[in-house]
């Protein structure tokens, strides 16, 4: 369903009013805010010619002194900073600024203002965040652009995502953006420039949640690259060399080459974390009448876009024909998701671990169940369609597009934000729940972590404060350490059983969790392989019927795919893939066998070599990776 941010809220990015103003102003720079009306003040506005520019080449800035003179003008001073721990000054000058108008069709069409400064980017500078500084105390203006490397991934496997999108999506600079609640008359645009500055104070550092990120990153020795959303949808080379693939905050609209580009690169053994929540919410176009890529499109109903090939319709993901949910390319969504926009503070929602020996959590000897991180959860955030196991945690469907493969760590339960919300009499909040989740597809393929919140990396900022860290920061040290590796998820094989226990259908194992008829999930066996890997053998699934009913099976596996125990046997295909002989990094399943209540044999599996009574041990009938 559609995002409906609150127009009671005192802000528009989820952030309280205190994170709002620490989140700016540790950009070392005065926050400006420009009003819908475009009211005359002594600040300085601008914008730069592109979102990012690669070392060794220039990048333009317009600026514009709203109380200045079109003829003569004044000079002022520019400082060029690079965010990080420290930020640093790498750049200092002069330029003449004038005052320019405002065109009434700014925000649809852009500012037009003419060039102001020109900046050379030496080839010698890092990759990263950066602004320059256009004059001083009031009568200034920041404009951020990120430095792309001039030869890319030759220093870092780690390229980090800077969302651009989402900040021009709310910037209402000349009056609209792409929401009705900051735009004049209560009309949302259809389209919105780049051409223009940054209304929002945040904007500063393209976001609140840019910030965090970077520096936490500089503070820990992390090298990493950096582009923008814009060089994701722009350039399907821009991945080609890296590992790691990072976005953080709030990466909300994403264009249909932007996911084929990030699809590809998991396809092809990168890895990706989204230290994230709302992403990938909507799909937007570009039109380049007006400059390449510097005008972003989203009307938000599949019958008001123009545009006639359905694929491309500008609407959520999850609402396009055929639908394309988010889901399959991050494993989470906000369709299942909820948010707090109210400035109010807000629910501490705090998440519940559910996998405390996965790698993730490496260092914190945490135990299952473990509440943590509960001020972090929000403002928006993404889940996956669930059903509870046997063993009390939570499965995910796959019904809303989830990959079969997903393993929710840990889940927070906002479902009863709204009505909360509703007790202090505010309204607009969104029940829903929070998921950490990570999966691959198997074979080649890469890993996907997803923490699914927008405000993960504030858990960031006590470290860059100097007080203790948060398990927020090893978590994501965690992350990282292992995802700027090649490395392959394996993927939890779940035990269904039929209801009751004793029946005759036995008991099935999937990578899915939906369960076949009659039966219950019981939770998770062991772990497999999603897909082929060096080494490996698929493992077959065998039925017979049991008196001539659907509900009535019973089930064997083998890594044989003309393994027959008696007649009448069908091949139900390939399950899932495991190894066929012991090596180090492995574990035997052990498959157990008895006889049911009409002398038919039962089977089932685990890794525990220690039947239950009654039950008969096979030796290994496969070999599975430790998870």
């Amino acid at each position: 369903m559609p995002r409906k941010p609150n127009p009671n809220a005192s802000h528009r990015f989820g952030l309280s009013r205190r994170r709002f103003v620490q989140g700016t102003m540790a950009l070392g720079a005065t926050p400006v805010m420009v009003g819908e009306a475009q009211a005359a003040t002594s600040t300085l506005e601008g914008y730069a010619s592109a979102t990012s520019v690669k070392a060794g080449d220039a990048i333009d800035f317009h600026v514009r002194d709203p109380q200045g003179s079109i003829l003569l003008g004044k000079f002022v001073g520019i400082k060029v900073t690079r965010m990080g721990s420290p930020d640093t000054v790498v750049h200092e000058s002069l330029t003449l600024v004038r005052y320019r108008s405002v065109p009434a069709d700014a925000s649809s069409k852009g500012c037009r203002w003419p060039v102001s400064y020109r900046l050379y980017v030496p080839s010698k500078w890092p990759s990263g965040v950066y602004w320059a500084t256009f004059g001083a105390g009031t009568t200034a203006c920041n404009v951020p652009f990120v430095v792309k490397a001039a030869t890319r991934a030759a220093t870092t496997r780690v390229i980090v995502q800077v969302p651009v999108t989402t900040p021009q999506a709310y910037n209402n600079y000349g009056g609209k953006s792409l929401y009705d609640y900051n735009s004049t008359n209560g009309q949302r645009a259809s389209q919105v420039s780049f051409d223009r500055p940054l209304a929002d104070l945040q904007s500063t550092g393209f976001d609140g949640w840019t910030p965090p990120i970077v520096r936490w990153l500089a503070l820990q020795g992390i090298a990493a690259d950096y582009c923008t959303s814009l060089d994701l949808h722009a350039n399907p080379e821009v991945l080609k060399g890296y590992q790691l693939f990072i976005t953080a905050g709030h990466d909300e609209y994403w264009s249909a080459a932007m996911r084929l580009n990030f699809d590809a690169f998991v396809a092809a053994g990168g890895n990706a974390a989204i230290l994230a929540g709302n992403t990938c919410w909507w799909q937007v176009r570009f039109d380049s009448s007006l400059g390449t890529n510097r005008t972003m499109v989203c009307y938000k109903s599949a019958s008001t876009d123009p545009v006639t090939t359905p694929a491309l319709k500008t609407v959520n993901w999850h609402d396009l024909v055929p639908a394309l949910p988010e889901n399959t390319s991050i494993g989470l969504s906000y369709y299942k998701g909820a948010s707090w926009t109210n400035a109010l503070p807000r629910p501490d929602t705090p998440y519940v671990l559910q996998a405390p020996s996965h790698w993730a959590f490496t260092g914190l000897n945490w135990g299952s169940g473990t509440r943590f991180a509960g001020s972090y959860v929000g403002y928006e955030t993404d889940a996956a369609d669930f059903r509870y196991g046997a063993d009390g945690r939570s499965y995910p469907t796959g019904l809303d597009g989830s990959p079969n493969t997903l393993r929710i760590l840990a889940q927070a339960d906002a479902s009863d934000w709204d009505a909360r919300a509703q007790a202090l009499g505010l309204s607009g909040e969104r029940s829903g729940y929070a998921a950490m989740a990570v999966f691959s597809r198997g074979g080649s393929q890469g890993t996907v972590f997803n923490a699914g919140t927008t405000d993960w990396v504030y858990g960031l900022q006590p470290e860059l404060w100097g007080q203790t860290p948060t398990p927020i920061s090893t978590i994501t040290r965690n992350v990282i350490n292992k995802l700027s590796a090649p490395w392959t998820e394996t993927a939890e094989v779940r035990q269904f059983r039929s209801t009751p226990a004793t029946g005759a259908a036995g008991h099935v194992y999937a990578i899915g969790t939906e369960p076949p008829a009659g039966m219950e999930l019981e939770g998770t066996a062991f772990y497999a392989l999603a897909a082929p890997a060096t080494g490996s053998t698929p493992v077959y699934r065998f039925y017979a019927p049991v008196n001539g009913t659907a509900n009535g099976r019973r089930y064997h596996y083998s890594t044989s795919p003309t393994y027959l125990p008696t007649f009448g046997w069908i091949a139900d295909g390939i399950a899932f893939h495991a190894y066929a002989s012991d090596a180090p990094g492995r574990r035997a399943v052990y498959q157990f066998r008895t006889l049911d209540a009409d002398g038919l044999t039962v089977t089932f599996f685990s890794t525990d070599i220690n039947a239950a009574p009654g039950w008969i041990a096979d030796s290994p009938a496969f070999f599975v990776p430790v998870a």
